[in-house]
């Protein structure tokens, strides 16, 4: 998943500078910059915004590390003890990180509808 988000992330990218370089060909260079700013603000306030919304108890440390004298059976019955302790995490901050791109994307598409370059 990582993989082919990464992949059409970049594709994105790439298009977007393209586009932006043909609409502001002289002045390109600020609206790219901008756009550059904007996503490394993104990246660094969207998980301050999803930790008010986790549950205090998730925000820990995982337990210790398992040694390896110990055998399957404990390592399984470890596994599922702490995958039975994970909290269940509100989706509304997701949707909403989830519409803003589509919604990005369809003015995106409106504005290349109404002015074709």
């Amino acid at each position: 998943m990582a993989i082919a988000l990464g992949m059409t992330w970049g594709g994105y990218d790439t298009a977007q500078m393209v586009w932006t370089i043909e609409l502001w060909e002289p002045d390109a260079a600020a609206y790219i910059q901008t756009q550059q700013f904007t996503f490394a603000l993104g990246s660094f306030v969207s998980p301050l915004i999803v930790k008010s919304f986790l549950p205090e108890d998730s925000l820990q440390s995982p337990p210790g590390k398992l040694s390896p004298a110990e055998t399957s059976t404990e390592t399984t019955e470890v596994i599922l003890e702490s995958s039975a302790q994970i909290p269940a995490v509100p989706h509304g901050p997701f949707i909403i990180c989830g519409l803003i791109p589509i919604l990005s994307g369809l003015l995106l598409l409106t504005l290349y509808k109404i002015k074709k370059v």
